[in-house]
């Protein structure tokens, strides 16, 4: 059952990575099980949410504003992705 459990912390990070990518079925089981039970991961799956949102609609309607590359947004994408904690 342990194997099973998250951590607070392991359980934030897979909140923010499911915004980026799909999460794998161990990895969505494992974090539906952990914010059923833990009232501060689901409060930062709810604030994370509505971040993410309010920062894309920002971008979105100030596109010309920023001046990043699709490119080099992918490459940021892909090292928070595969950077090791």
């Amino acid at each position: 059952m342990t194997v099973m459990m998250l951590s607070c912390f392991k359980a934030t990070e897979l909140i923010e990575k499911r915004q980026l990518t799909p999460l794998g079925v161990v990895d969505l089981l494992r974090l539906h099980m952990h914010t059923m039970m833990c009232d501060a991961c689901r409060m930062y799956e709810k604030q994370s949410k509505i971040i993410t949102t309010a920062l894309h609609s920002e971008l979105h309607m100030n596109r010309s504003a920023v001046h990043v590359s699709d490119e080099s947004a992918n490459t940021l994408i892909e090292k928070i992705l595969t950077e090791e904690k």
